[in-house]
């Protein structure tokens, strides 16, 4: 996460300067800052994903095949639909 803000920063203290000295007009200056904005998103999107280790996944797994309670939250009332129960 300071990974983007430094490069964030870093992209603008260069831009201002050759704005400022007239080396970039106005269109490239927010081309630049642009492109360099979806970097940081496309980044900050990276650094976000969770990376799971299989048995935790595995686990969850287990986990989610247990039958729910049903909606109302009745006890002994199951949304899972058992083999022969009528």
């Amino acid at each position: 996460m300071t990974g983007n803000i430094v490069m964030a920063l870093a992209i603008i203290v260069v831009l201002v300067p050759l704005a400022l000295l007239g080396v970039l007009g106005l269109a490239g200056v927010v081309l630049v800052h642009e492109l360099a904005e979806v970097l940081v998103i496309l980044n900050g999107v990276r650094a976000s994903r969770v990376r799971r280790d299989p048995d935790e996944a595995s686990s969850d797994l287990r986990r989610s095949a247990r039958p729910t309670p049903a909606p109302g939250g009745e006890r002994g009332a199951t949304t899972s639909v058992r083999a022969g129960a009528n």
